[in-house]
C-alpha cells in the first residue's frame, strides 16, 4: 500500500515524520489505517502552504483505493453482523485493487473480478454495496466526477423457503449442548434473531416480559412472559450461576457469546442429528410460521412493518392438498 508523503509505517504502527533544521521529528498517528489517515491531514493543515486543496486531493489519491475503502468504512453505520461482512468484503477488495486510483476502477473491472473468483449473488450483493459506497465517498471527495459503479445490476437473492419440522427441531435439540438448548428456545419462544437473543441484558427483562430493540432495524418489541419463557430464562440463569455478566448469556469470563461459537454448536449437534440442510436462522422463520398458525400476531412478534417482508419468513408446513377435476364420463359419449 502507498501512504502519503510524510506518512510511515513502522513496527506497524503510523507516523508522520518531518524533517527540521536537520532533524528529523516523528509523531505517533494511530496503529489503525483510517484513524492515522485523519490525523495525518490534520497535521498537514497545520504546516503551512501543505495542505491546498490540489494537495489534499494528491494526498488523497496518493492512497488509492485500498485508502479510499478504509475511510468509507471507517464513517459508515450500520448493524455489527453488516460491518463484520462488509469487512470480509472489504480486505478482498483491497488486495484486488491494490495498484488501482479510484479513477481507474470501471465496472468492467468489478465484473471481471466477481465471475474470476465465483462469488454468489448473495455475497455479489455486498461487494455491490462497498463498491458504491466507496465511490459515492470518491465523488464526495473529488477525486472522480461520477460513481460509475451505480451502473452494476442489482443481484438477486433467492429467498430461503426451508420450513424446520418440530421432528426435525426436536432432533437436533437432544443433542445440542446446554446453552445452545436454551438459545434455540429462546429463538423460537420469541421469534427474534439470533444476535438480538445473544444480546438480552439482565436489564431487558421486565415486568411485561423480555424487552428488545433489534440491531438490524432498531425496532423495539416486548415479548410478553409465558410459562415456557420464564422457563427458559431460569434455565439461562442456571447455566452461569455464580459468575456475572452483563448478558443473560454468557462465557464463564463473563463475556457476551461470539456468534462463531454458537455457530460451531449448532453445526455440531446438526451433524449429530443427521438433519441436512438446517440453518439457525430456520429457527426464527419456523417461529413466524408457528405463530401465524397457532393464530398469534406473527408480524408483530418478529417486529416486521411490512407484509412483502414478513412474508418473506413464513413457510408452508405441509403440501397444500387440492381438488382435481372430475373425469369425463367417455363411455355415455362412445
Amino acid at each position: 500500500m502507498k501512504l502519503p508523503s510524510k506518512m510511515h509505517l513502522s513496527h506497524g504502527a503510523y507516523y508522520f515524520v518531518k524533517r527540521s533544521d536537520g532533524k528529523v521529528k516523528w509523531t505517533f498517528l494511530s496503529r489503525d489505517y483510517p484513524d492515522a489517515l485523519r490525523k495525518y491531514a490534520g497535521l498537514l493543515a497545520a504546516v503551512p502552504g501543505e495542505m491546498t486543496t490540489e494537495n489534499r486531493i494528491k494526498q488523497l489519491r496518493a492512497t488509492g483505493m485500498s485508502g479510499l475503502l478504509d475511510r468509507w468504512y471507517a464513517r459508515i453505520t450500520v448493524a455489527e453482523k453488516t460491518r463484520r461482512t462488509y469487512g470480509v468484503v472489504l480486505e478482498r477488495l483491497r488486495i484486488a485493487f491494490a495498484e488501482f486510483e479510484p479513477a481507474q476502477v470501471k465496472p468492467m473491472h468489478f465484473y471481471q473480478y466477481i465471475t474470476a473468483k465465483q462469488i454468489t449473488d448473495g455475497m455479489a450483493s455486498h461487494y455491490r454495496s462497498v463498491m458504491i459506497g466507496a465511490m459515492n465517498l470518491a465523488v464526495e471527495e473529488g477525486l472522480i466526477d461520477q460513481n460509475l459503479m451505480r451502473a452494476i445490476k442489482q443481484y438477486s437473492v433467492k429467498s430461503r423457503d426451508r420450513y424446520l419440522t418440530d421432528a426435525e427441531f426436536v432432533a437436533i435439540y437432544k443433542v445440542a449442548q446446554a446453552t445452545l438448548k436454551v438459545i434455540m428456545d429462546l429463538c423460537y419462544l420469541t421469534g427474534q434473531r439470533i444476535g438480538d437473543v445473544m444480546s438480552i441484558k439482565f436489564a431487558d427483562l421486565t415486568e411485561d416480559g423480555i424487552a428488545f430493540q433489534q440491531e438490524k432495524t432498531k425496532t423495539r418489541l416486548c415479548v410478553a412472559w409465558s410459562k415456557d419463557l420464564r422457563d427458559v430464562v431460569a434455565s439461562a440463569k442456571a447455566l452461569s450461576v455464580g459468575v456475572s455478566g452483563m448478558t443473560l448469556l454468557h462465557t464463564r469470563k463473563g463475556a457476551q457469546y461470539s456468534y462463531s461459537t454458537i455457530r460451531t454448536w449448532w453445526d455440531k449437534a446438526v451433524k449429530k442429528s443427521g438433519i441436512e440442510n438446517a440453518h439457525i436462522h430456520d429457527i426464527r422463520a419456523k417461529s413466524a410460521t408457528d405463530a401465524k398458525k397457532a393464530g398469534v400476531n406473527s408480524m408483530a412478534l418478529l417486529g416486521h412493518k411490512s407484509e412483502a417482508v414478513h412474508n418473506r419468513y413464513l413457510r408452508s408446513k405441509e403440501t397444500p392438498i387440492v381438488t382435481g377435476i372430475a373425469r369425463v364420463n367417455v363411455r355415455q359419449s362412445a
